[in-house]
């Protein structure tokens, strides 16, 4: 890292610089505990970039298969319900969520959730939109075999001869 003093923000008695590159604390008293939080801090924030970033890449690879298409969109929802958190973990002082804070928005977390959610949504609208024509051209099948059965009825009701010519005059229309 490379930072200079006007990278660095002033907290209580130290100084913080967080880029993309990792974290720097500077100060005359050193309080262990919170450099070891802001630490464990940044590495769930690279965990949680990598793994956002791998279930948009897999989504945005995934061929329009329905099964596998529901798989990953379960999967993105279930990180993101049951992974994912604004604020991960307790933090009793006011300066760690600060420094959290400071970690997702240089890292972009927030902006890459947002980005997985969007996918995931639509793709499932995808999903519901194949599931629909699906059922709606089951549908047609089903209107055009009862109508036809229908029809059959319905001729069963003329005499011989109507019927007879009905289905040449039907043939020939086919047949052209």
């Amino acid at each position: 890292m490379h930072n200079q003093q006007k990278d660095y923000e002033e907290r209580s008695n130290r100084y913080i610089c967080i880029d993309g590159m990792g974290i720097s604390m500077i100060g005359k008293t050193f309080e262990k505990k919170t450099f070891e939080r802001a630490i464990i801090l940044l590495s769930l924030a690279v965990a949680y970039r990598i793994q956002i970033e791998k279930l948009m890449n897999m989504l945005s690879d995934c061929q329009p298969n329905k099964k596998e298409l529901e798989n990953l969109v379960h999967n993105a929802l279930l990180f993101n319900a049951q992974c994912y958190f604004r604020h991960p973990v307790k933090m009793e002082n006011s300066e760690l969520p600060l420094i959290w804070d400071a970690i997702i928005d240089r890292l972009r977390i927030e902006n890459f959730n947002k980005e997985l959610i969007e996918q995931t949504q639509v793709l499932y609208r995808i999903i519901s939109d194949m599931e629909c024509d699906k059922e709606n051209k089951r549908w047609q099948w089903i209107g055009f075999a009862l109508g036809l059965i229908s029809a059959l009825q319905i001729l069963t009701l003329f005499s011989e001869e109507t019927r007879s010519n009905w289905w040449h005059t039907f043939y020939n229309l086919l047949m052209g």
